[in-house]
């Protein structure tokens, strides 16, 4: 966006001889408070501190600053880039007009914790939900005929709620993705003196189990049991176990 990065600017005035706005056009600017837009513009429009085209029906570029987005029901299209860097987002309400959530829109929302795609998604562009980092359940249970690549670009802990025999599904397989139903542990180990304290939590369900198992000198064969029972793909100590 051409305001992209822009972290001092504070206000802007659109006039209505503005013809184009790019999509994603507020991304990056952390201190926007008012974008003003007058009332007559036949195109665009200001909503909760969100622009929105009103002759395309779509989401262009979202500077809110609120925990919970509901995007008014009519809109079509989610922009490139529209949500990009809305870092205190943790939700978004997508309602069940939108037919296309586009390429890195929700890109580097680094609090948005879960969200659901209505089944009149048709198209899921790429990097839609890259460097979500919280990001840890998306709900889809309609196939979406076209996911394009990457669409989680780096968040390997993503859980995807679907249903057997759809696109989503497929696209999990094909892309090695968590899946529900399995089990997916990351365990911690504190030592100290002859006690070790284990926690475990399983990132698909949330569920977490800790314990603690005294070892004799140099026997460790409770411990490797317990390391064996989970298999954790993560494995973290403290200094002690060095």
């Amino acid at each position: 966006g051409v305001f992209f990065g822009c972290t001092s600017l504070e206000e802007i005035s659109i006039s209505n001889s503005v013809e184009v706005i790019g999509n994603g056009v507020f991304a990056g600017c952390d201190s926007l408070k008012n974008v003003n837009i007058p009332e007559d513009n036949e195109k665009y429009v200001v909503l909760d501190n969100i622009l929105y085209n009103k002759k395309e029906k779509s989401l262009l570029s979202c500077f809110s600053r609120k925990k919970n987005i509901v995007i008014p029901y009519g809109i079509e299209k989610i922009e490139r880039r529209a949500f990009e860097y809305c870092t205190s987002i943790s939700g978004v309400d997508i309602p069940s007009s939108v037919k296309i959530i586009g390429d890195m829109s929700f890109f580097g929302c680094y609090s948005l914790s879960a969200i659901a795609i209505p089944d009149s998604v048709e198209l899921i562009e790429s990097w839609a939900f890259g460097l979500c980092k919280a990001l840890a359940s998306f709900y889809v249970y309609h196939s979406v005929p076209c996911i394009e690549e990457k669409i989680f670009l780096d968040n390997d802990y993503v859980v995807v709620h679907c249903n057997e025999g759809t696109s989503v599904e497929k696209y999990c397989q094909e892309n090695n993705m968590l899946e529900e139903k399995k089990n997916n542990y990351i365990m911690s180990i504190v030592k100290k003196g002859l006690y070790y304290g284990l926690g475990i939590c399983d990132i698909s369900t949330g569920d977490f189990y800790a314990t603690q198992i005294k070892l004799q000198e140099n026997n460790f064969e409770k411990l490797l049991d317990e390391y064996a029972r989970y298999s954790p793909a993560e494995l973290v100590v403290n200094t002690a176990m060095g």
